[in-house]
C-alpha cells in the first residue's frame, strides 16, 4: 500500500479503523507527544494544538456543525489571516487530530511549498 498523501489524511472516513488508525499512529510520531510518551487522546490532542499555535503561524479560525455528527474546521495564518485549509470531521477528537496534521504539513513543508491558495502542495 502506497503511503496517504495529506489530501489522504485529511479526506479519510474515520470511522473506517483502519484509516483511523494510520491518522492516530502519525500524530503519536510527533515529537511533543511522542517525548513525554502521550496517548492521542482528545486531552492530549488538545494540549498539543495550544503549544503549536503558539510556536507556528497556523491556528484553527473557527469549528462549526455541518449537519448531524459533522463538523466543518477552517485553519488560517496568524499573521496574514490566509486560508490555509478546510477540514471535515465527525467529532472534535478527529477535528484536533486533522488540524495537527495540516500545521505539522504546513511547517514540515515551509512557505515555499504551498500552493495558491495557501495550502500543502501535495507535488
Amino acid at each position: 500500500m502506497a503511503k496517504p498523501t495529506l489530501e489522504d489524511m485529511l479526506y479519510a472516513d474515520c470511522k473506517n479503523e483502519r484509516k483511523m488508525n494510520y491518522l492516530l499512529n502519525y500524530v503519536g510520531n510527533i515529537k511533543w507527544l511522542k517525548k513525554n510518551n502521550l496517548e492521542v487522546t482528545l486531552e492530549n490532542l488538545e494540549a498539543l494544538y495550544l503549544k503549536l499555535k503558539e510556536k507556528y503561524p497556523v491556528m484553527i479560525a473557527y469549528v462549526m456543525s455541518s449537519n448531524i455528527n459533522s463538523w466543518v474546521c477552517m485553519l488560517k495564518t496568524k499573521d496574514t489571516h490566509q486560508h490555509v485549509n478546510t477540514l471535515y470531521a465527525q467529532s472534535m477528537f478527529e477535528v484536533f487530530l486533522k488540524a495537527i496534521i495540516v500545521i505539522d504539513a504546513y511547517v514540515n513543508l515551509g512557505d515555499h511549498q504551498k500552493d495558491e491558495q495557501g495550502r500543502p502542495d501535495e507535488a
